[in-house]
């Protein structure tokens, strides 16, 4: 941008809102020499020039200790005048501010340290109670416990069958192949007081004086007698017919 020469001194008409009149500015010939005086001036601290309104801008305009630095523009010219807050332009001429440019952002200074850590705050209240989770693997089985105190004898059972009767031997120890050993047990009735055992098979005799039974009574108030009636049966009698008694019997004969 060129600047042409300015009016000289004095040819300013006067503002007679302005008070009393100061020395005039001085002027430039050109928009560097103007420049140049607003650095003498002390109004401008960046490289750049804005210039607004001056009647719109007068509170964004450049401080100094004179009062506010203004450029008066006419159209149609490119010359520029230096003017106060208390000067007018010439006539035909426009008053600008003159403001500073924002200058270009500087690079981001380096990451303060951290502070302390602050304190630790209060515990929040429980959460609310999670699903169940699945069953664990079962784990493996524990020693074995010491063993309990023995319990008390339970009540004697029923008398089991009688075995198979043994071998008959002589008293020398020769085994007696003839002969052959039968045992049972029965009850007399009452009132008879008699009861007839039957030996059938192999537990038969060949006759009544072939064998002989030894009988035991279950009361020894009421003993029995055995007699022979053949070799396939035999009777036992109650001494007392009055209550029925048990009895058990080995007879061993050919």
């Amino acid at each position: 941008m060129h600047v042409h020469p300015l009016r000289q001194p004095g040819t300013e008409p006067a503002d007679p809102g302005a008070g009393p009149r100061r020395p005039a500015l001085p002027r430039s010939r050109g928009l560097a020499a103007g420049v140049l005086v607003l650095l003498a001036a002390g109004a401008l601290a960046a490289p750049a020039l804005a210039a607004s309104r001056g009647e719109a801008a007068t509170a964004a305009s450049t401080a100094h200790p004179l009062g506010t630095l203004f450029v008066c523009a006419a159209p149609g010219s490119r010359a520029l005048s230096l003017a106060w807050s208390f000067t007018a332009c010439p006539a035909g001429a426009t008053k600008y501010a003159v403001t500073r440019a924002a200058g270009p952002e500087g690079a981001t200074g380096p990451t303060g340290p951290a502070g302390p850590a602050g304190a630790t705050g209060p515990t929040g209240p429980a959460g609310p109670q999670g699903a169940p989770g699945e069953t664990g693997a079962t784990g493996p089985t524990g020693p074995s416990g010491p063993a309990g105190p023995t319990g008390a004898t339970g009540e004697a059972g029923p008398a089991g069958p009688a075995g198979a009767a043994g071998p008959v031997y002589a008293p020398a120890g020769t085994l007696r192949t003839d002969q052959h050993v039968v045992t049972g047990s029965g009850g007399t009735g009452v009132p008879s007081g008699i009861s007839y055992v039957p030996l059938s098979g192999a537990a038969a005799f060949t006759g009544a004086s072939s064998y002989f039974c030894a009988v035991s009574s279950s009361d020894a108030l009421n003993p029995v007698q055995v007699s022979y009636t053949s070799g396939a049966e035999f009777r036992v009698t109650a001494l007392s017919g009055e209550a029925p008694v048990s009895f058990t019997y080995v007879c061993v004969g050919s």
